[in-house]
């Protein structure tokens, strides 16, 4: 889940979230694209806030490098994440009409299929 002050913020998020989901799930890049599972605004102590949740997460390329021997992702594992990458830009742009402005190592999450519950 993420929470931002700045609902502007959130509601353009969750409308390109919104929008990658209507788009065509026949594409191979949409298996790769982040899934909104719902977004809505919540008000406490210390004003109004906007929340998105999203299917979980693992983490970024840069934890991945930070675990991997010598600091280096072997290249057969960086070529399948460099496949998915581009399959969802080209999915993005494509059918969604997105143009990803900001991709980076800290902005490439992966999914953690390990996790199969989580328990309070």
């Amino acid at each position: 889940m993420a929470v931002w002050s700045d609902r502007s913020h959130l509601l353009n998020e969750a409308h390109f979230m919104e929008k990658c989901g209507d788009a065509d799930p026949s594409d191979p890049g949409r298996a790769h694209v982040l899934n909104l599972l719902d977004y809505f605004h919540h008000t406490g102590p210390h004003g109004k806030h906007a929340c998105i949740f999203t299917e979980l997460l693992g983490g970024n390329i840069d934890d991945i490098q930070a675990k991997a021997l010598g600091g280096k992702i072997p290249p057969d594992v960086m070529k399948h994440i460099a496949k998915q990458l581009l399959q969802a830009l080209s999915y993005l742009h494509d059918k969604c009409g997105i143009t990803h402005t900001d991709v980076k190592s800290q902005n490439i999450l992966l999914v953690n299929r390990d996790i199969n519950m989580v328990r309070e």
